[in-house]
């Protein structure tokens, strides 16, 4: 462990990032300095749980509600003993600076709660006044012996025993395409955001705000800033979205400009049929998003010219044009064209990189006899979640077997939320036969500045054979829905995978999610005319309302 490696009981003073937290100093434990450490019983703990995320939160109250009155607890509440060992990372102890209720905007917010709250640690919340919780911090150099029921803290040598053991170590947002974020310049920190916690989306907010700049007749103007989202992906869409959003609601003159740049064709072409993520990147369009499309960042570094070498036309193209709204450009970004593999120059004020996917944490578990599973990620369970005796895993970090869809990991908040809550049932013996994990988990892709909510469930994948079921578009005058068109505004996608329904998109019509669900878990082969099969399994309105739209796999038709 590094010098900053603490064991603290509620009421113990620590330090992170240089700042201090309300804990009783008395009761501090370095493990790295035995010999400043007091008396500490550390032969054994009923339960040790690895993370402090969403997943281990969910899993902690499980097994605080019914071990209140267990015989197992029994000794260590009568000795007003800890008996819950939570072992996390120096980074995910609690930040005065941050209060994760209050600090967002609801635009930016359910961005948030939806793609980085089950990552973000809730220590806060998990310990509390009962003091039935020990937390040590940075677990760099545990070593899990899953045989002999053991953790040891190897720069130390101390051991701990345990009766049950959690591994949900909240995952890390991958690094964007070929950009590392520990290779960028340090120069570039305050005009990056990774979007890796609740802080950075406090900070992108702010930095969103309009500039103010003093002028030499002390009069104040108001500069636009140009803004850049590098990923089509939801947590890349959403923020484009909810910073589109945003500068809706400012004069026209303080509006940022904002460019919306990825590889795939459109955006989230890479979950949705092609022409769902058309009318989507057309949408953004309108509410003055500029996109690049087929467009990989190669890299950034801090930029010397003083104007934006391309401009965007109202057309959406962009020319090499000198002389852009903004000056004072901070970054410079490197884009390959996928096209012709041509490369160009932009500057920008700040850039966003917002990858939506979690790169799991199995670090802990490499040094173990656990299995990592490596077609998905993540640590391979069996269907109560648990990777060996009395060894349980919840959240990104498990690979778990569905019987619709098979073996798969999932990196959302309802997964992380369920997962936890089931590993917390079978850790405390709620019951004789261990709870399997039968849940389907769900995630919201939400537009509201498009007026389009996405709800999804299963394999949402475009290159899958997919059936959408969509209202038709209604006549202006008559009211009457227009055959062979659509606006896209309510329907369902099923995706098909072996003839069968592996993953249901609801489009403004959660109150489908449940029967999506039930679709996907019954596994009925679909295999002739599976227009006219699905058009019918989930009732949106009358037969004469709705209009098939069909893709075949690997299908690049956009109309």
């Amino acid at each position: 462990f590094s010098s900053s490696f603490f064991l603290l009981n509620l009421g113990t003073q620590i330090h992170a990032e240089g700042k201090s937290l309300p804990f009783n100093k008395a009761n501090r434990v370095t493990l790295n300095a035995p010999e400043e450490t007091p008396e500490v019983d550390w032969k054994h703990y009923e339960y040790v749980i690895v993370g402090s995320g969403t997943a281990a939160q969910a899993a902690l109250e499980v097994i605080r509600a019914s071990d209140s009155n267990g015989n197992s607890l029994s000794l260590q509440q009568k000795r007003d003993e800890a008996y819950v060992l939570i072992v996390t990372e120096n980074d995910r102890l609690p930040r005065p600076d941050i209060d994760e209720e209050t600090i967002l905007g609801h635009e930016l917010r359910g961005v948030y709660d939806r793609w980085r709250r089950h990552i973000t640690s809730h220590l806060n919340t998990m310990v509390d006044s009962r003091s039935d919780v020990v937390v040590v911090s940075d677990f760099s150099d545990v070593s899990l012996d899953v045989e002999n029921k053991t953790i040891t803290f190897m720069n130390s040598g101390t051991k701990v025993s345990y009766s049950k053991c959690l591994l949900a170590p909240p995952g890390r947002a991958r690094s964007f395409y070929v950009l590392g974020s520990n290779a960028m310049e340090y120069s570039l920190n305050d005009h990056i955001n990774n979007l890796y916690d609740a802080n950075d989306f406090k900070i992108l907010e702010a930095s969103f705000a309009p500039l103010e700049e003093a002028n030499n007749d002390a009069t104040v103007t108001q500069r636009r800033k140009n803004f850049a989202v590098v990923g089509g992906g939801f947590l890349g869409t959403e923020v484009v979205a909810a910073l589109s959003e945003i500068n809706q609601k400012l004069p026209e003159e303080q509006r940022n400009n904002l460019t919306h740049i990825f590889f795939e064709p459109n955006a989230l072409a890479e979950y949705f049929p092609p022409y769902l993520s058309t009318h989507i990147t057309k949408k953004l369009g309108l509410q003055d998003v500029k996109t690049l499309s087929n467009s990989l960042v190669t890299g950034v570094k801090r930029s010397t010219s003083e104007t934006s070498q391309y401009q965007f036309d109202i057309h959406n193209n962009f020319s090499n044009c000198p002389g852009g709204p903004v000056n004072d450009v901070r970054v410079q970004a490197t884009l390959m064209r996928g096209d012709d593999r041509s490369k160009l120059d932009m500057n920008f004020d700040y850039i966003v990189l917002a990858s939506t996917h979690i790169k799991p944490e199995v670090d802990l578990v490499q040094r173990s006899s656990l299995e990592i599973d490596a077609t998905n990620g993540g640590i391979a369970v069996n269907g109560s979640l648990e990777a060996f005796d009395s060894v349980f895993v919840a959240g990104d970090a498990a690979s778990f077997y569905s019987k619709s869809l098979g073996r798969r990991r999932v990196e959302v908040y309802d997964h992380a939320i369920n997962s936890g809550l089931i590993c917390g049932r079978n850790m405390s013996g709620q019951q004789k036969a261990p709870a399997i994990y039968n849940h389907l988990p769900a995630f919201v892709c939400s537009l509201p500045s498009l007026g389009i909510t996405f709800e999804c469930v299963g394999e949402i994948n475009s290159k899958l054979k997919t059936v959408g079921v969509w209202l038709a578009k209604r006549d202006e005058e008559t009211g009457k829905p227009v055959q062979g068109k659509t606006d896209f505004d309510r329907g369902l996608i099923y995706y098909l995978k072996d003839s069968a329904v592996v993953g249901v998109v609801c489009c403004n019509a959660s109150e489908c999610v449940e029967a999506a669900r039930d679709i996907i878990s019954q596994k009925n082969l679909i295999k002739d005319a599976a227009a006219d099969q699905l058009r019918k399994k989930i009732l949106l309105a009358p037969e004469s309302w709705i209009y098939i739209k069909e893709t075949h796999p690997f299908s690049s038709q956009e109309g």
